[in-house]
C-alpha cells in the first residue's frame, strides 16, 4: 500500500511515530519510534523501524507480526495519520548503518546510544490500513 504523499513528510522529517505491538497476553504496548520510508519495489511504502534487538518490541514483532503506527506533526497535532499493517521483513542487515542515517536526520549527530556488542534489527511493516487528518 502506498502512503498519499499528503501523509510522507511525516515519515521523513522529524516527527516520532508511536509503534504499538502486542504482548503475548494479546495486551497492546506502545513505543515511541523513530521511522523511514522505504519502496515496497511495487508502487507503495514499507514503514521502518530500526530497534536494538532484544527489546520488548522486537520480541512481540517477531512473535506477531501485527502492529500499529501513529505520527502526529509536532507544530500541528491535528494533523495526523494512523497505520495498521503488519511485519512483513526482519533483518540485522545495515542496521548500524540505518540507526546512524536516523540518528543525523533526528539528532544532527551520529548515534549516541550505543552499547557494546549492540546488534541493530530492522523491521519492515506492511500497512494494510491507512487513516490521516487535519483539522
Amino acid at each position: 500500500m502506498r502512503i498519499d504523499d499528503k501523509w510522507l513528510d511525516l515519515f521523513t522529517g522529524t516527527a516520532f511515530a508511536h509503534l504499538t505491538t502486542l504482548m503475548p497476553d494479546g495486551r497492546p504496548q506502545a513505543t515511541p519510534v523513530w521511522i523511514n520510508l522505504a519502496d515496497d519495489g511495487e508502487g507503495g511504502h514499507y514503514l521502518v523501524v530500526n530497534s536494538r534487538q532484544g527489546r520488548v518490541k522486537n520480541r512481540n514483532m517477531a512473535r506477531d507480526p501485527r502492529v500499529a503506527v501513529s505520527i502526529q506533526e509536532p507544530n500541528r497535532p491535528y494533523r495526523y495519520v494512523s497505520v495498521m499493517g503488519r511485519v512483513v521483513r526482519i533483518t540485522t542487515e545495515g542496521g548500524a548503518e540505518d540507526i546512524e542515517a536516523l540518528s543525523r536526520r533526528y539528532l544532527d549527530r551520529p548515534y549516541p546510544w550505543w552499547h557494546a556488542g549492540e546488534v541493530r534489527e530492522i523491521f519492515f511493516i506492511q500497512p494494510d490500513r491507512v487513516f490521516g487528518d487535519d483539522f
